[in-house]
């Protein structure tokens, strides 16, 4: 019994102990995720982010830009979905740096279309409904339009006040663009470009409120549409852009006229074979005139122009072969002009140009009869001027460049001159590259911007400009330039 007794005791021990250490090892345990939550909780509570609601945090993703946008998305769920609803609030998307975070225009052009496809998901490219309510301008870039993507714009955006289509597939005909511009009551500005299909029919829908219209490369833009839609808007519209638009269908009525608002103030005419711009020149309120590649301009033009025009300050005559000395110098007599381009204007000599006291930027590239001593002359008497562009005028020599150097030598307003040279009978090794207020571009030194707009001229089929840089090459055998280089 005594043994017995003895055992019953020893297991009952053995049995407490037992329990005892279940019971601490769970406290322990407990202790461990108390100890755990409070740590989290405590850590939780020092960073003031965690502390915002949803609205705030929407406001500050809103602050950032896009490629922050999309990483924020991964840091935890709450935050990819405060991120997502952010995007609804987006009102621009162009080529801003800022407001992608990153310069878009260096991005390989494949991988910016996926790019700018999954942003455009985000903020109403593919539009479900009630998404992006509130975006108010946006430019296409590279990416296709759709017709799927103009029916979402249709049915979901109807805040937009500019529109650019910079890339539009032959799939988007004036039916569909037709009814986008109804539901687009807000529409400002529109930008539309490469384009087979379009006849102009869609314009018609524009909201009457429109300031500015922009159409390149859309042939088949009839003329009756164009003037009925000028016609309808002639009370608020601004700015009038063609290029290489709507010459399939001009009347070869010489007296047929585009019949453009005397309100307009800009107006850029590129390439296109209009038979009679005489409106022209009656818009009192005209700043920026562009007119490229127009064989009938004559002097009789610039002559009438500068008479009634008096607040033009911007002009661009480049490739105008009918324009001599004569139309040139009644447009220097402009009392506002501070921008003056005559590209490839074969007729016109450097006597038309010492004096023009406003003017800041003056591009004379391909001129071969442009030489130094009315180039000279302009140097001293305008001490404003900031870009000379002489680039493949045979006859500017190293003489220019002294006369620049002496003349901003002197200059008191601190104004840089930036001299373009390429391709000029300058000889590179005299000279140094930058001065104190002299920046020059030599022959030697490589201009891509230069090459890159020679090679759309060439492209567009300018012969005469083949012609320029072959007599060009006559006269400088030893200087380095070939066709072969801009093809």
């Amino acid at each position: 019994m005594i043994y017995d007794a003895r055992v019953y005791l020893a297991q009952l021990v053995m049995e407490k102990t037992r329990v005892q250490i279940k019971m601490e090892t769970r406290q322990k345990k407990l202790n461990k995720s108390c100890d755990k939550i409070v740590r989290n909780r405590n850590s939780k509570n020092q960073i003031a982010i965690h502390n915002l609601n949803d609205d705030c945090l929407t406001h500050i993703f809103q602050c950032l830009s896009i490629i922050d946008r999309v990483k924020i998305e991964i840091v935890c769920k709450h935050w990819r979905d405060v991120g997502r609803k952010s995007w609804q609030n987006v009102k621009t998307l162009d080529k801003n740096v800022t407001i992608w975070g990153f310069d878009i225009t260096r991005t390989e052009p494949s991988w910016m279309n996926d790019i700018f496809k999954t942003v455009l998901q985000r903020c109403g490219f593919y539009l479900r409904r009630d998404f992006c309510p509130n975006l108010e301008f946006i430019q296409m870039g590279s990416v296709n339009l759709t017709p799927m993507s103009v029916m979402s714009w249709t049915k979901n955006v109807h805040k937009l006040t500019e529109n650019a289509f910079d890339n539009c597939t032959e799939c988007c005909n004036d039916t569909l663009l037709s009814k986008l511009f109804m539901q687009s009551k807000r529409l400002q500005s529109l930008k539309i470009m490469h384009n087979n299909v379009l006849t102009g029919k869609c314009l018609l829908s524009l909201p009457v409120s429109m300031k500015a219209i922009v159409i390149d490369s859309c042939p088949n833009i009839s003329f009756n549409q164009l003037n009925n839609v000028l016609e309808r808007h002639c009370d608020q519209l601004e700015k009038l852009s063609l290029t290489k638009s709507c010459h399939v269908h001009f009347p070869t009525d010489a007296n047929a006229t585009l019949k453009m608002p005397t309100t307009l103030k800009i107006v850029e005419i590129r390439w296109c074979k209009v038979f009679n711009i005489d409106c022209i020149l009656e818009m009192r309120n005209l700043e920026k005139l562009v007119l490229n590649g127009l064989d009938f301009l004559t002097d009789d033009f610039l002559v009438t122009l500068t008479s009634n025009c008096k607040m033009l300050y911007h002009l661009n005559i480049d490739a105008c072969n009918n324009i001599t000395n004569v139309g040139l110098r009644e447009v220097v007599r402009l009392p506002r002009i501070e921008y003056l381009s005559l590209k490839r204007l074969s007729s016109i000599t450097d006597s038309a140009l010492t004096h023009i006291p406003n003017l800041k930027k003056l591009f004379c590239t391909c001129c071969i009869n442009v030489a130094d001593d009315g180039i000279c002359t302009l140097i001293e008497t305008c001490d404003s001027i900031e870009v000379l562009d002489v680039s493949y005028c045979c006859n500017i020599t190293n003489r220019l460049v002294e006369c620049a150097v002496n003349a901003t030598r002197y200059r008191t307003n601190n104004v840089v001159l930036n001299l373009y040279l390429n391709g000029t009978s300058v000889m590179p090794y005299e000279f140094f590259t930058d001065y104190e207020l002299l920046h020059l571009s030599l022959p030697n030194s490589y201009n891509d911007d230069l090459a890159d707009e020679f090679k759309d001229d060439l492209m567009s089929g300018d012969n005469e400009y083949r012609e320029m840089i072959m007599a060009w090459r006559a006269v400088f055998p030893d200087e380095q330039i070939n066709l072969i280089d801009f093809q």
